[in-house]
């Protein structure tokens, strides 16, 4: 055992500099594995509960389940098509994610917006609020819509409250006549292919994180 290991420390010059090379070289290839396979998600690590399941109707009139997108990874979220400023950032933010995603990977993410102004969000405002944002070119967006007393209860399950601010419009926003503002979180929930909430972020997210996170999920 001692002379084995004495031959090793008299190892000649050259031989010990490959074998420091190699060394390193793996060192480096581990760590490059490591950074290349993402293993914490972006924002609040949610606990791994089913996400509550629910059906609406997107921007086509084609009805929608969050059950029809198992294995497949989702990003929801909640709008209203005349929000002057959180909405637009959120609708940007899925665009940027969607365009940063591989293109082998882009038919397993679902984006999804919810409505949270059932009584102006209809097919054609969800149809013109998905063409601003250029999200009606991808495939996989569904701008949600329904009655009131089943958003309510969608949005209840998801920790949701859409308050409308009373005597407070926004004038011609995007062009529209002057409708109420309402006020809402920003959530952005991240699901895994098993219908598990796995993530929560918010609109000021990294669109490059969120991409890694929807690659990640869909894996």
């Amino acid at each position: 055992m001692n002379d084995s290991i004495e031959e090793r420390g008299t190892m000649p010059g050259i031989g010990r500099r490959r074998f420091l090379g190699l060394a390193l070289a793996g060192t480096l290839l581990a760590a490059g594995c490591t950074r290349s396979k993402k293993t914490k998600l972006t924002g609040t690590q949610l606990d791994g509960r089913d996400s509550p399941d629910f059906s609406l109707t997107d921007q086509h009139g084609a009805p929608v389940s969050l059950s029809d997108f198992r294995g497949k990874a989702v990003a929801l979220a909640f709008i209203f098509t005349n929000c002057p400023d959180i909405c637009p950032l959120i609708a940007s933010q899925m665009r940027a994610a969607y365009d940063l995603l591989p293109e082998d990977r882009r038919a397993d993410v679902i984006f999804l917006g919810v409505t949270v102004d059932p009584e102006r969000d209809t097919p054609e405002a969800l149809q013109a609020f998905s063409q601003r944002y250029e999200l009606d070119s991808v495939d996989n967006w569904h701008a949600l819509y329904g009655d009131r007393q089943t958003l309510e209860a969608v949005w209840a399950s998801y920790g949701i409250e859409a308050t409308e601010i009373a005597g407070e419009v926004n004038s011609h926003v995007n062009g529209s006549a002057a409708v109420a503002k309402i006020r809402h979180t920003d959530a952005i929930y991240l699901i895994d292919q098993d219908g598990k909430q796995r993530s929560l972020l918010h609109s000021d997210v990294d669109p490059q994180d969120f991409a890694d996170d929807l690659k990640t999920l869909a894996s």
